[in-house]
């Protein structure tokens, strides 16, 4: 396990983000030491964070009026949090996809993490589980698992959130707690991930609730079945009434 640790903490990693602010939730704390130990990072944002203007409800197209706005609200808190962790932005690539659209474009950001990989010397990459949290981190978990068949990177998960039983979000904890690894961290790290967390302030209705002083979560990547629901059919986003649900992603991942 330490090994794994100080590989973590010190080998060439990608992290593959689907929104600004699961990079902060899952792996703040170990983000924030990799910069302090100045180990080589890479950052690739599969979307803005931001849906489409026309997937957004009436309640946030009033509060932010269209995608473009509310994709520069969010890519900048962003900059913001990862600055705060000692992260240069230089270091950041946006693939600029619109939230919860990467299911149909599977193949092109599968290529874009392969290809940025390449580029960058990277071994490890990071990816979200399949958890049935967001569709966009779904997709990208499949895509891990696709690159990972290739034998030529080391695929790691880092726990983000999911539904329980009883239809509440819990976070920074696997859904099959098997083979976790746990970074334990210090006071000190955790007011560095708090405050990159409060940098999300359009996010803070629902990131504060999953701010709490415990350990992240990692492990090599899980073999999940993609013919089947995430989390035993507990998916939180059909609980949202979005375009999209778990039977979408299941036949998308079926042409792959």
């Amino acid at each position: 396990m330490e090994d794994i640790i100080n590989r973590l903490l010190t080998d060439p990693v990608l992290f593959v983000v689907p929104h600004p602010d699961d990079e902060v939730i899952g792996c703040g704390a170990l983000i924030y030491n990799r910069a302090r130990l100045k180990s080589k990072s890479a950052f690739l944002y599969l979307t803005s964070g931001a849906p489409p203007t026309s997937m957004m409800t009436p309640e946030f197209r009033k509060q932010y009026r269209n995608y473009t706005t509310y994709k520069t609200i969010r890519l900048y808190e962003r900059d913001v949090a990862l600055t705060s962790l000692g992260v240069n932005t230089e270091d950041i690539t946006d693939c600029d996809y619109p939230s919860r659209t990467l299911l149909y474009d599977i193949k092109n950001v599968k290529n874009k993490i392969k290809k940025i990989a390449e580029q960058k010397g990277i071994r490890i990459i990071l990816v979200p589980p399949y958890e049935g949290g967001h569709p966009d981190h779904d997709v990208a978990n499949f895509i891990g698992c696709r690159l990972s068949e290739e034998d030529r990177f080391d695929l790691f998960e880092y726990a983000l959130y999911h539904a329980e039983e009883n239809g509440n979000a819990v976070s920074q904890r696997f859904v099959k707690e098997v083979n976790q690894i746990y970074f334990y961290y210090s006071f000190e790290n955790w007011c560095a991930k708090s405050i990159a967390i409060k940098a999300f302030e359009s996010q803070l209705f629902m990131l504060e609730s999953m701010s709490k002083y415990m350990p992240e979560q990692y492990r090599k990547l899980f073999r999940y079945n993609y013919q089947q629901k995430p989390n035993n059919g507990l998916v939180l986003y059909e609980n949202y009434k979005w375009n999209i649900d778990s039977g979408d992603l299941i036949k998308k991942f079926l042409e792959y």
